[in-house]
């Protein structure tokens, strides 16, 4: 895919807060962290536009999990798959993309579409090129825990919907590259928030836009900076 001549923003930047009460992953965000938690608002990939079905991502962490909540507005959602590892690109979906060590070479990519299949994978993405990237479907998140709700019906493609959320809890298991875990105070790992929209016009959106309808430009990853203060509610 080439890459756009618009001139890209700068590399966006995300401080993480820790959680000061347990995370149900229910799908529900009605916890109050997730209601302090800063949102990140999804733009156009390929334009940095805004995008018609708009998309919220808030993340946070403790000893134990990186958790990371999408808020999807969507007139129609829908989705087949329900296997773990199929084709979820193909249909309607969000992504986590996660470089741990920030090597821009390898990094880990999570999937969850609206009928809550999963897909996790690790990433050999050395070139840049897309033919040379290497997908390693067989490696599995081991603890993974991840839940979705809908506003609509997943199953009935052209029905009147109102939206979706999803949310995982990713084990700090997973990171094996990373320098400290738990993840230590300032610590910076690289980081990318996607969805696809599949309707009459797709429609794919980022964190930080890549300048092209392809998501694997590790060098357009924004950075999550881990804080070890609590995340604390806004009125108080």
């Amino acid at each position: 895919m080439t890459m756009s001549t618009l001139t890209l923003p700068e590399l966006p930047v995300y401080v993480c807060r820790r959680t000061a009460r347990p995370i149900s992953v229910d799908g529900i965000l009605d916890e109050p962290d997730w209601g302090a938690a800063e949102p990140i608002r999804l733009v156009r990939t390929e334009s940095g536009a805004v995008p018609e079905q708009p998309t919220s991502v808030r993340v946070l962490w403790d000893d134990e999990y990186l958790y990371v909540a999408f808020e999807c507005v969507d007139a129609d959602v829908w989705a087949t798959i329900e296997e773990r590892d199929g084709g979820l690109w193909d249909e309607e979906v969000v992504e986590v993309f996660v470089d741990d060590d920030c090597d821009s070479r390898t990094y880990l990519e999570y999937e969850i579409n609206p009928l809550n299949a999963l897909v996790d994978l690790y990433v050999l993405n050395r070139t840049g090129r897309r033919d040379a990237i290497k997908f390693m479907l067989d490696w599995n998140s081991s603890g993974i825990r991840h839940a979705v709700r809908v506003d609509g019906d997943p199953r009935r493609r052209g029905s009147s919907d109102r939206g979706w959320t999803a949310e995982w809890a990713i084990p700090f298991g997973d990171f094996t590259t990373a320098p400290n875990i738990p993840p230590r105070n300032g610590d910076a790992w690289r980081i990318n928030f996607y969805r696809i929209d599949r309707g009459d016009r797709d429609e794919y959106s980022a964190w930080s836009p890549t300048g092209a309808i392809n998501f694997h430009v590790p060098e357009r990853f924004g950075t999550l900076v881990f804080s070890t203060e609590t995340v604390t509610r806004k009125d108080h």
